[in-house]
């Protein structure tokens, strides 16, 4: 796991609420990893989120 398993470190509020989305403060910037949402432990569910924000802003994200 990745940072602590308490309630303001789980889901959305990972890192922080602001940074849930995985864009970063800086246009561009896209964040992913095991202390990123959705979960603290090292898997590719943070990637795969963060990719599909990434395709979703350059208008290549494909319903499912």
């Amino acid at each position: 796991m990745h940072l602590d398993l308490t309630l303001d470190q789980l889901g959305a509020f990972r890192p922080l609420p602001e940074l849930a989305s995985h864009r970063g403060p800086i246009d561009g910037l896209y964040m992913t990893g095991a202390g990123t949402y959705p979960t603290g432990a090292v898997s590719a569910v943070p990637g795969r989120a963060a990719a599909r924000v990434v395709l979703k802003d350059f208008g290549r994200h494909r319903k499912e």
